[in-house]
């Protein structure tokens, strides 16, 4: 009788509207393939208790507004739903027409390059995003790029060697064998033997057993793969440190198992590479991310098993190589492991830390800085940013200190769909003498309807005192500030980005904004004409960007920008929406530095001829492997594809039209255009002019007969026959 109830209750379960995958035993291993068809993980109604055997996301559940938002995306049904459900439309050549080629500006008013569009889709998913960019430090010319591409299961690389001027890729990475697929996150950094590395989540699934009990549950490495061309080609990840889940059960009394899981889970990673400490010849890698363990406690309701009552600890640790990535040390906790209650009542504390990042300075100081949300929670009331400092190559630290107390933003602006607390994670840099700087997006205390803005803290005595906050941002707008990058070059300037709404009114699109200190960050201000105009900031994208126009929904455009300098070279990338405004959504890395580069330009020869005349037109600096459109005056003409170095050569044939100078214009898919014209000398309007020149003859007794004047005419249209079926053979063989 006893086992006929707990089979009915387990039938009930079952089929009720639970949303459930069937639980695994030891001896039938069925059910548990991954996430349940028709399950709504970010509902915000979904118990963070759960049946023994369901999704492995439920696990994730307690934390899933604090991880990363490419891995929320990739380990929830809704995510994936967004991503594999977009219909990928390209914009058309008649959609780049009708934008006048205005997507990208030529003639650009800031002090930085035109912008470039340097990733390119393989597939049908229009979406690349979380750039990082790494300088190599023997070749300043020697770029690489770390970025999403959600065409393929892990991160990818670009690679430009002439200073940002043309790129090749997309390389591709690989994930843990074993794993399932990548979660993102990719930061990139060269050392000092022209090696370059990239660090990104690996995601797995992992089996947990309770007595005949198996479930599953996500796990995840932080993987880093390494490459010796520069970032081409990527040997075999290794997992630099791997979460799991850890039972602690004991058999009762009543027949029952009872005790706790505790499940970890390793989020937001970042890579530094700095001097050995003992030997500065010689470099350690270093990579620091979020440690979460969700910790359940075991119950039955009848024979079956539950986890209830999750608690979830966070804390920031590193792990370090000391053989250029081959092997990796232990981890070491960085900061306080902290506690978040669930079910135990508001005045129970909710403390989380998140968003770590590392740098090492030149005599081989490990700090890490990280958020911490302090017990009232993410998200609101009050929070800090935290330092720790290592002088024995991250062993231990010496100094942990608070760089600065600030009123925490929310999961996202008020304004926007996307999720941007990530703007509010430290970023840092560090100076030639001690000088620590760091830069956060902080809720404004003195503006209650402004949801943040750009705030810059520093200490001069390697991170024992500092100064007070300072807001870098100067509009007088409420408009949003976020995900600021920096970076200081040899001679101690300062450089600084960060994503701007305050230039449209509707709080729609932002631009990327640009500032530098050469006083260690008392003022700031960029330099124009010469060094005769001075500006606080200067404006480094040269088309704004909309998010609902980057991703659907505009839910997700990463959680950071990136800058990077040397001593003569300031590089910047960022998400861009300029060619989802011409179709679906569109999401590419766009580029720019601080010189110039060369504009698209096209030759074309002869520059002059009759209507019907053959042209060649040779083009250069155009995006490589798109198509181009030639375009005389208003009217598209011929198309072509660009190669790899950007370049194009074509042939075509004018079509019939009026005598004088006509416009060629040529673009490419990504908005890159160029000018030309052509002067026809003999067009279908000189048949006019010949016979009102006839008359005038005649009028005046040229005795010019009338057959002359009809073999004339023959003459003439004939020709434009010709030049009219020239023209359409010539387009049905391209």
């Amino acid at each position: 009788m006893r086992s006929f109830i707990v089979f009915c209750i387990l039938l009930i379960i079952i089929t009720s509207n639970l949303n459930l995958v069937e639980g695994k035993t030891i001896q039938d291993k069925k059910g548990g393939e991954g996430i349940a068809e028709g399950e709504d993980v970010d509902s915000d109604e979904l118990s963070n208790d759960f049946f023994l055997g369901s999704k492995p996301s439920n696990f994730i559940e307690p934390i899933k507004n604090h991880i990363s938002s490419s891995l929320m995306l990739m380990t929830t049904k809704n995510g994936l739903d967004i991503i594999e459900n977009q219909l990928f439309l390209a914009p058309s050549s008649q959609m780049l027409q009708s934008s006048n080629s205005t997507l990208f500006s030529n003639i650009n008013s800031t002090i930085f390059s035109r912008n470039l569009i340097i990733t390119r889709d393989l597939g049908k998913l229009s979406f690349q995003t979380e750039p990082h960019l790494s300088v190599n430090p023997l070749n300043s010319n020697h770029l690489v790029l770390g970025v999403i591409d959600y065409n393929f299961p892990s991160v990818n690389s670009y690679v430009s060697t002439d200073g940002g001027e043309n790129w090749n890729g997309p390389f591709q990475t690989r994930y843990l064998n074993g794993d399932i697929g990548s979660g993102g996150d990719p930061v990139v950094s060269f050392d000092n033997k022209n090696n370059v590395y990239i660090a990104y989540i690996s995601l797995g699934i992992e089996d947990y057993r309770i007595g005949p009990f198996v479930g599953e549950s996500y796990v995840s490495s932080i993987a880093v793969s390494k490459s010796l061309d520069g970032g081409k080609t990527w040997e075999n990840p290794i997992s630099s440190s791997r979460s799991m889940t850890e039972t602690n059960t004991k058999y009762s009394s009543n027949d029952q198992f009872e005790g706790k899981i505790m499940h970890s889970f390793l989020d937001k990673p970042w890579l530094t590479i700095g001097p050995n400490k003992n030997n500065v010849d010689e470099n350690v890698i270093y990579v620091t991310y979020t440690k979460f363990d969700v910790e359940y406690d075991l119950f039955y309701v009848h024979d079956v098993p539950m986890l209830i009552n999750p608690v979830v600890y966070s804390s920031i640790e590193l792990v370090s190589s000391f053989d250029y990535g081959q092997t990796w040390t232990e981890p070491v906790i960085v900061s306080p492991v902290v506690k978040q209650l669930f079910g135990y009542g508001t005045n129970e504390p909710q403390r989380v830390v998140q968003g770590s990042q590392p740098a090492v300075d030149q005599n081989g100081s490990l700090y890490v800085a990280w958020l911490d949300s302090t017990d009232d929670g993410a998200f609101n009331g009050l929070a800090e940013i935290n330092i720790a400092r290592s002088d024995d190559n991250g062993k231990s630290f010496i100094l942990k200190n608070n760089a600065a107390l600030l009123s925490e933003i929310g999961f996202r602006s008020r304004s926007l769909n996307f999720r941007s607390w990530g703007a509010i994670f430290p970023q840092i840099a560090l100076g030639n003498n001690g000088e620590v700087y760091i830069v956060f997006t902080e809720k404004p205390p003195d503006k209650d309807s402004d949801d943040g803005d750009i705030y810059f803290v520093s200490s001069f005595d390697k991170g024992e005192n500092w100064n007070n906050q300072q807001r870098i941002n100067q509009d007088d707008t409420n408009r949003f500030q976020f995900f600021p990058s920096i970076s200081t070059d040899v001679n101690g300037k300062i450089h600084l980005i960060w994503g701007d709404f305050s230039d449209d009114e509707n709080e729609a699109s932002y631009h990327i904004y640009y500032t530098v200190s050469e006083n260690q960050g008392i003022d700031w201000g960029v330099e124009f004409e010469n060094n005769e105009v001075k500006s606080y900031s200067s404006k480094v994208s040269d088309y704004p960007s909309n998010p609902n126009f980057a991703f659907p929904g505009g839910l997700f455009i990463g959680d950071y920008f990136s800058i990077q300098v040397t001593d003569n070279y300031v590089y910047v990338v960022w998400p861009d929406s300029r060619l989802g405004e011409y179709g679906s959504p569109n999401q590419k890395i766009a580029f720019a530095r601080l010189r110039p580069i060369s504009n698209p330009t096209i030759l074309v020869d002869p520059t002059s001829g009759s209507s019907g005349s053959e042209i060649k037109i040779i083009g250069s600096n155009f995006q490589s492997d798109k198509e181009f459109y030639v375009q005389l005056d208003n009217i598209i003409i011929s198309s072509g594809k660009i190669n790899e170095d950007g370049g194009f050569e074509t042939k075509l044939f004018i079509p019939v039209s009026g005598a004088g100078s006509h416009s060629i214009n040529v673009f490419d898919t990504y908005g890159n255009s160029a000018l030309a014209s052509f002067d026809v000398d003999f067009g279908f309007d000189t048949l006019q002019d010949i016979l009102i020149s006839s008359e005038s003859q005649d009028a005046v007794d040229m005795n010019i007969s009338s057959f002359d004047s009809l073999i004339l005419l023959l003459f003439v249209l004939i020709l434009i026959i010709m030049s009219v079926l020239i023209y359409f053979l010539k387009k049905n063989r391209n």
